[in-house]
């Protein structure tokens, strides 16, 4: 099977007018595909650390024995701005591919340290070429986003303060205190508390630990609670201070319970500085 019979079976059936001859013609790599949509996510350093993004252009169907210039734009729709959340690495508008070869690389570089978390950047990128004829897969999008290392699983030790407990409670005389645990599940940075009521619910109702979907979900040192605990009561815990050691929270669920809470490290580990609540 030729080269014009390969390129016939891959591309009639999704609507390209494939050229007599098995002429060749230009596409966006990614174009091609059922969802022209590239989803990264990259590791956010803080260390100026940055990340290549590599655009491939075909030349589909016949080889040519000259070189094709092929020029590139950006779609209004993007969002993503150059000098801040990418370089564009290939200079200029336009790129070649040499005679006798069928691809070439529009380059980037992606700048992960000025994405923030939950941010998602969109570039749109598409090519064409007064050499050759263009196919319908000329256009296609790139999402950046990031991610970021979190390591606080381990242990640490709390002082609840201002107690304060729903229908049928008591107050603790105003303090708990205890030790618990932070364990990582199967997704990076989100975590499993031993007991999200730092010892309120023993206390207070002689009850085990709320339980349930509680968690801590560290994004690039921006830490969230969220979860509904056995009773499918629902918690609102916000972030007071942090020092290395000791990260101070509010909680309260939908019943009335809650504390101000002291987490201190009684590990190696530390607190993330830059949290925010």
């Amino acid at each position: 099977m030729g080269i014009f019979a390969l390129v016939s079976a891959c591309y009639e059936d999704a609507g390209i007018d494939i050229l007599p001859g098995g002429e060749s013609f230009l596409e966006l790599d990614r174009a091609g595909q059922a969802t022209p949509v590239v989803n990264n996510t990259f590791l956010r350093r803080n260390d100026g650390t940055t990340y290549p993004v590599n655009v491939q252009v075909n030349i589909m169907g016949r080889p040519r024995t000259t070189a094709t210039t092929v020029n590139f734009t950006f779609d209004a729709a993007s969002t993503a701005i150059p000098g801040l959340h990418y370089n564009q690495i290939t200079p200029g508008t336009s790129i070649t591919i040499p005679a006798g070869q069928s691809t070439a690389n529009i380059e980037f570089e992606v700048l992960a340290d000025n994405i923030e978390a939950g941010e998602i950047w969109r570039m749109i990128l598409a090519v064409s070429s007064p050499d050759i004829p263009s196919s319908q897969y000329v256009q296609a999008t790139w999402n950046f986003q990031v991610s970021c290392p979190s390591d606080l699983t381990g242990t640490y030790s709390f002082v609840a303060t201002s107690i304060t407990s729903g229908p049928g409670g008591g107050t603790c005389g105003g303090t708990t205190s205890g030790t618990g645990t932070l364990t990582e599940g199967t997704t990076n940075g989100i975590y499993t508390g031993s007991d999200f009521s730092f010892g309120q619910f023993a206390c207070a109702y002689g009850d085990t630990p709320p339980g349930g979907t509680l968690r801590l979900n560290d994004v690039c040192d921006r830490l969230f609670f969220t979860g509904i605990d056995k009773y499918g009561d629902s918690y609102t815990i916000n972030v007071v201070s942090v020092t290395a050691s000791v990260l101070t929270i509010d909680w309260i669920n939908t019943y009335g319970d809650g504390a101000r809470v002291a987490l201190t490290r009684t590990d190696a580990k530390t607190w993330p500085l830059t949290l925010r609540d």
